[in-house]
């Protein structure tokens, strides 16, 4: 009876053991990869969902944008969420045929300004605040006035903060939902307005190192096609405010629940 429960024990222990592992790393970009004392980041948990279907164990790594690329490009990490295509990371790195979600650039801008993007980037004597090695304006060369390169972490929220002081005049954000998010929760919306750039739309994706790649891509582009059939990210991203918003808890609704800060339950398209 002991040797069966020992050999159970050891086997169960092994079979974790040799359970595949992903290293997957983010930048701070506000909803995606925040957490809160409530909710844990809902890119992680949508991540969480996608590793299950693989059946694969998951550690996460948080830092800056440009270091995430370089590791990325070293092979020092599997996987960097939410990252546009440019031509250098696609020779350094391998994105999948599906991206997580589609989104839109946009400048958030001082409310005083210039409501006609176009002519906002003629104008020699503005200034826009750009992330260190982040996907860039369309055409930057269109702009005629000056550019911040920021570096670092909390990137949206200390643009935003320089706009709110007149130290800059905009901020170029290559997802729309993360600057909606950033004027909404620093209670912006009067002081700064969002100007996007009309039919130019941005797919954003899970990357991977070229190593990483080889062994995991099919996997992950299987889950990801399972997933989006129960839930988009979009959807659960929807979702994940809706309840941090309103602090809604499982017995206000039936739908789903929140488990080690992840929202779980029937996760089905409702439109």
């Amino acid at each position: 009876m002991r040797y069966t429960a020992l050999l159970f024990f050891c086997c169960s222990v092994a079979a974790k053991a040799a359970e595949p592992s992903l290293t997957v790393g983010y930048f701070e970009l506000a909803p995606h990869t925040n957490s809160t004392a409530k909710l844990r980041a809902p890119a992680l948990c949508y991540f969480d969902l996608l590793a299950a279907r693989m059946k694969y164990k998951v550690q996460y790594q948080a830092m800056p944008l440009p270091r995430l690329i370089k590791q990325l490009a070293n092979n020092q990490l599997d996987i960097g969420l939410i990252l546009a295509k440019t031509p250098e990371r696609q020779q350094q790195l391998m994105y999948p045929a599906t991206p997580l979600f589609v989104t839109s650039p946009a400048l958030a801008v001082r409310s005083e300004l210039s409501t006609d993007i176009q002519r906002f980037m003629q104008r020699p004597d503005y200034s826009i605040v750009l992330w260190q090695q982040g996907y860039q304006i369309p055409q930057p060369g269109n702009f005629a006035g000056r550019t911040i390169i920021l570096t670092g972490d909390n990137i949206p929220a200390r643009a935003v903060e320089m706009l709110q002081k007149k130290r800059a005049d905009a901020f170029y954000g290559p997802d729309l939902y993360s600057l909606q998010y950033e004027l909404q929760r620093y209670d912006l919306t009067k002081q700064l307005k969002i100007l996007p750039f009309e039919n130019q739309l941005l797919p954003l994706y899970s990357v991977f190192a070229k190593k990483a790649a080889a062994r995991h891509l099919q996997a992950y582009e299987q889950a990801l096609k399972a997933q989006q059939t129960d839930i988009s990210y979009l959807q659960y991203l929807q979702r994940h405010l809706a309840v941090a918003s309103t602090h809604k808890t499982t017995k206000h609704n039936k739908t789903f629940s929140i488990v080690k800060g992840c929202l779980t339950g029937q996760h089905k398209k409702t439109g």
